[in-house]
């Protein structure tokens, strides 16, 4: 009875299995029938009322065996009712009671009907399974084809985007800074800076999709050095100290003579964000940077009581673009790229970014890094060359310098401030321009990446095959991951779109100095194009 019983409630939750319904009715009717044969009691029923209800348990008992017959097995039904009348008319009307049942052989040969029904189910079952898991990895692969195609789309577009934009930007920023260096009239600077202060906004935007583009591209490797944690973190508290005093914010960095394993510019570039990130979005109390020892690693915290941020959210808030509470898009509360900055920085350094935040009362990011071996006073102070490289702002007077920009506006604005800077400027457009040229007298090539009929990697490499020594640099607002990667291994020094007057001087001075040194210690120079 109760295998019955399971039947019946299986039934129950599945009321298109009829055939089970019927078969689990049957099996709970012959049940109590047949345990009532063995039921010596007496329950106290009227003899007619006792046969009555056999009667009616036999009567159902081959009803419902002639249904669930019917319900699985045509045969089964048939053989059931030939069986029955056969076994009436040789009891009831023939009296031979002691002639052979047929009922009792034929019954059972409903059951492996049965039994054939529920095995083609439970293979039909397995098919369909099968066929479902099919079909799921087919759409799995195909929105993952689609994916792919759609991330490839999208670098590609803002890969085309950020180097057109890079160029009128680029080109905007030298002249701004021409103009402040050549314009004495108070009133007159006073519209310069403000329209420096608008360029720095462009660049600012055009500098995040570029890091983001190189960290995606591969092309920035992990250099891992000592790094004495403290300099590091007074120099970022440093830079975001007047934007806290602007807004009444204390910002205070815990001492620590900790040092880390790690790489200082990738490091940096994560702590820059997350402190000014901390500025930006906390209008009142203060943001308090520290670190805590966690065994053989350190784990720099940046605490706020700022807004907060939900628990929902703090995925979202590692996207590209994603800022919370700010539908408008105001400048001033960031572009929404430094935390997808630090979420790719943080995963090539292998260190694990933490996220705690209350809505309300504040948010604390940390990064975990490895600690040093060396005591700090050994330890080196951490390198700022992938941001500003240091260079001697030596005078290279009369030295001649060869330029290759396809941009007009960006040759003239380039040609104007190497010229004020004391070189001999010859400006061309590309590399068919240059192959008319007979002579090559330069001391130095700068040549823009993306040309009409070439890139800046030939002009150099045909420069080369001349004057192996020559120093060159490579200029680019190019922000395709493929052409960054190139770049990263060719050996040669490259300078992003855009960028300031300072900043490129920078990197002439360092370029040429390192020729020099290369000359005086020969095998020291720049690797050849690989």
């Amino acid at each position: 009875m109760a295998f019955a019983a399971f039947v019946i409630l299986l039934w129950c939750y599945r009321r298109q299995e009829i055939a089970t319904g019927l078969f689990g009715v049957l099996y709970l009717l012959v049940s109590i029938r047949n345990c009532s044969y063995f039921f010596t009691g007496d329950l106290g029923l009227p003899a007619t009322l006792s046969s009555w209800l056999y009667l009616c348990a036999h009567v159902g008992s081959a009803a419902l065996l002639g249904w669930f017959a019917l319900a699985i097995l045509t045969l089964g039904l048939f053989s059931v009712l030939v069986s029955g009348v056969h076994d009436f008319v040789w009891i009831r009307l023939l009296g031979r009671v002691d002639h052979s049942y047929w009922m009792p052989w034929t019954v059972p040969l409903t059951l492996p009907g049965f039994s054939m029904m529920l095995m083609t189910r439970v293979v039909r079952a397995f098919d369909e399974y099968e066929q479902i898991n099919l079909t799921l990895e087919q759409k799995v692969q195909e929105r993952t084809r689609e994916l792919a195609a759609a991330n490839a789309a999208k670098s590609h577009f803002l890969a085309a985007a950020s180097h057109d934009l890079r160029q009128p930007v680029s080109a905007i920023g030298l002249i701004t800074d021409l103009l402040h260096e050549r314009l004495s009239d108070p009133s007159l600077r006073g519209l310069t800076d403000r329209l420096t202060r608008a360029v720095v906004s462009m660049e600012s935007l055009l500098k995040g999709l570029l890091d983001l583009s190189r960290l995606d591209a591969g092309a920035v490797e992990v250099h891992p050095q000592h790094v004495p944690l403290q300099p590091l973190l007074d120099s970022i508290a440093a830079h975001e100290t007047e934007s806290a005093r602007h807004k009444g914010l204390a910002l205070r960095v815990r001492p620590t003579p900790a040092t880390a394993w790690t790489d200082p510019i990738l490091l940096e570039q994560i702590l820059r964000n997350l402190v000014g990130n901390a500025v930006r979005h906390t209008e009142r109390g203060g943001i308090l940077v520290g670190i805590r020892p966690r065994g053989r690693h350190v784990l720099i915290q940046v605490w706020d009581t700022g807004a907060g941020i939900s628990a929902a959210d703090q995925a979202r808030i590692f996207e590209e673009f994603v800022q919370l509470n700010n539908p408008g898009r105001e400048r001033r509360r960031g572009l929404g790229l430094g935390l997808a900055i630090v979420k790719r920085a943080a995963q090539l350094m292998g260190s694990p970014l933490m996220v705690r935040s209350q809505v309300g009362r504040g948010s604390c990011f940390g990064v975990l890094v490895p600690t040093s071996t060396l005591p700090p006073e050994t330890a080196e102070p951490p390198s700022d060359a992938l941001h500003s490289p240091a260079g001697l702002h030596a005078p290279w007077i009369d030295r001649k310098v060869l330029l290759i920009e396809d941009d007009q506006a960006m040759r003239d604005a380039l040609s104007h401030l190497l010229r004020g800077w004391g070189w001999r400027v010859t400006a061309g457009s590309g590399l068919r321009w240059l192959l008319q040229r007979a002579d090559h007298p330069w001391d130095l090539v700068i040549s823009d990446h993306r040309l009409s009929d070439g890139t800046g990697r030939d002009v150099i490499q045909y420069l080369r095959s001349q004057r192996p020594d020559l120093p060159a640099l490579i200029i680019t607002g190019d922000t395709s991951p493929e052409q960054l990667h190139r770049l990263a291994h060719s050996g040669l020094p490259v300078l992003h779109k855009p960028f300031r007057a300072e900043k490129l001087r920078a990197m002439i001075d360092q370029t040429m100095t390192r020729s020099d040194d290369s000359v005086r210690k020969p095998g020291q120079g720049y690797q050849g194009l690989g």
